[in-house]
């Protein structure tokens, strides 16, 4: 017996209706039909429109594409399809040893600079003024790929195949292509300074299309020495993740020594959030061996101003609001707080280099029409009040 689904949205004002025959009782799909996609584009545009306008709307840009993204099919010229970006080799995803001896394949095709400059880099233009179109600010992601990104000779079907296979035998099946940072690596000085003004001219060119003070660079990983000063000139706020930013001696640096140009927030949807972090330092802390957990937990303690010679056991409210206050305290233009670390959650949104079907599945815990009724709200309001975030 089969069923229909119909899907409504709005396109020109006006209702219409998907419909989708559903082929006997396990809900296979009708021949012929792969994916139904609602027109979004319509109900943003009427959201921003709309909206009270102290609330601003942050986007965001990927840096990679899918090799079957209709750009791909459209602007073949514009991408190098033998090509595909990645990360370098890292022994920290020891559960995946194609990453620990390859690095990350991401299948996303590299771009054709040489291409995209000599048409005035319209394709980026396009893309910034869709985004600016809906939002008032937008997030780079992964902004070192301007300068330079690792690209892989093969895409990532054919990971298994190069797992086993030494850098010679690699080659062989490559034609001489090996792995390695594109266009050139940051291995000498000529290099770099040549990275650093191509990243430039790029940046520049979404720049002139989304103005000045509406873009964020996710600027992390592997951050080559130029890249930060370079966007703190041209205008391009980048992360400040306080676990990651250290003196020499070791200790955090205070949020308010942190640059005004800057985004600060202690996790990204592919990091633990921050009760996950807090347990898991507890328990190391108290485990043998755990001399380097103890260090961590007591400059965060110093950090969101709570005694470092007996923290709290447990992820207590004291501990939430003050990592918060921290954070909100900051010197950074904006400071970011996923949903998940406003409410104290434990959900994660991605783990990367990890083929798993919870990541990007994860929802509110509760409808968005009862988060009014969250315990802590109150209190959360209370330090944005005492931070001046509020209507900052």
């Amino acid at each position: 017996m089969g069923a229909t689904l119909i899907f409504r949205g709005l396109r020109d004002g006006t209702d219409f209706d998907y419909e989708m025959q559903m082929a006997g009782m396990n809900g296979a799909m009708a021949p012929g039909v792969d994916t139904v996609f609602l027109p979004a584009s319509p109900q943003v545009r009427h959201i921003t429109a709309t909206l009270v306008r102290q609330i601003a709307l942050m986007g965001d840009i990927p840096f990679g594409i899918s090799f079957q993204s209709a750009d791909v099919w459209a602007h073949p010229e514009l991408f190098k399809s033998g090509w595909c970006g990645g990360t370098p080799p890292d022994k920290i995803f020891k559960h995946d040893p194609f990453v620990v001896k390859w690095g990350q394949n991401w299948g996303i095709p590299l771009f054709d600079w040489p291409a995209h400059r000599a048409n005035g880099f319209q394709w980026w233009r396009q893309r910034v003024r869709g985004v600016r179109e809906f939002f008032d600010f937008f997030r780079i992601d992964h902004v070192l790929g301007f300068y330079r990104i690792y690209g892989f000779p093969w895409q990532p079907e054919r990971n298994g195949e190069f797992l086993p296979l030494s850098e010679e035998e690699a080659l062989k099946r490559t034609g001489g292509a090996r792995p390695g940072f594109q266009p050139r690596p940051d291995d000498t000085a000529e290099n770099k300074a040549q990275n650093c003004r191509e990243g430039e001219e790029y940046l520049r060119a979404i720049l002139e299309e989304a103005g000045a003070g509406h873009v964020i660079g996710e600027d992390l990983g592997e951050v080559p020495d130029y890249v930060r000063p370079n966007l703190t000139m041209l205008g391009i706020a980048g992360y400040k993740i306080p676990i990651w930013e250290k003196r020499d001696d070791g200790s955090l640096i205070p949020g308010n020594e942190y640059e005004r140009m800057s985004l600060a927030t202690y996790a990204t949807h592919d990091h633990d959030p921050i009760r996950t972090m807090w347990e898991q330092l507890i328990r190391d802390s108290g485990a043998p061996g755990g001399d380097h957990a103890r260090y961590e937990l007591r400059i965060l303690c110093d950090y969101i101003g709570i005694p470092a010679a007996n923290p709290p056991q447990t992820f207590t409210t004291e501990v939430h609001l003050a990592m918060l206050r921290a954070l909100l305290k900051s010197n950074s233009w904006l400071a970011v707080i996923m949903i998940t670390d406003l409410f104290g959650r434990k959900e994660r949104f991605n783990s990367p280099g990890v083929a798993s079907g919870a990541n990007w599945t994860q929802r509110l815990h509760v409808p968005v029409n009862r988060l009014a009724e969250e315990p802590l709200l109150r209190q959360i309001r209370q330090v944005l009040h005492e931070t001046g975030r509020m209507g900052r």
